[in-house]
């Protein structure tokens, strides 16, 4: 189709032609378009769909030997229960309960993160009401969980979270 004098490409409507190709094309191109991604998805999302087998369970009857199986397997991966059990110490002061707290901490079963003296001035501060750094916190808290709590109140300082 020839340029007419204005510059312009020829046509009108769905003749009229934009970068290469009539209207109509481009119309076409893009339906084409639209057409293979529903089919790319629609693929996609039976795919997904094989790839989820489902089981059939029949739970009509209630429990069944395959719950009783699965039961079992749990049982296996989680061991026998555990029969040992431990004696709470009682300590008089917050003097005592920190030396028994820092020597449980550095125990290597207990996988210290830290030394015995930072972990003793984390002790003190925290004690008498000074900041303590978060990953210092944590450390106490796990002291906490393996000694129980120290006899007399503490001051519980504040927490600082960014180093």
């Amino acid at each position: 189709m020839a340029e007419d004098a204005g510059g312009g490409t020829g046509g009108s409507g769905l003749m009229k032609r934009t970068a290469g190709l009539p209207m109509w094309g481009w119309v076409a191109l893009a339906g084409a378009a639209g057409i293979v991604a529903l089919m790319w998805y629609q693929r996609g999302k039976a795919g997904a769909a094989a790839a989820a087998p489902t089981l059939a369970v029949d739970t009509s009857s209630g429990p069944n030997d395959q719950n009783a199986a699965l039961l079992a397997q749990i049982r296996d991966l989680q061991g026998a229960n555990s029969t040992a059990t431990t004696t709470p110490t009682t300590y008089t002061n917050n003097a005592e309960w920190a030396k028994a707290a820092l020597a449980w901490y550095v125990k290597p079963e207990n996988k210290p993160k830290f030394g015995a003296q930072k972990m003793y001035y984390a002790l003190q501060s925290w004690m008498n009401g000074g900041a303590i750094w978060s990953d210092e916190w944590n450390e106490i808290g796990r002291m906490l969980a393996g000694v129980g709590a120290p006899p007399e109140p503490v001051k519980n300082g504040p927490i600082n979270y960014v180093k």
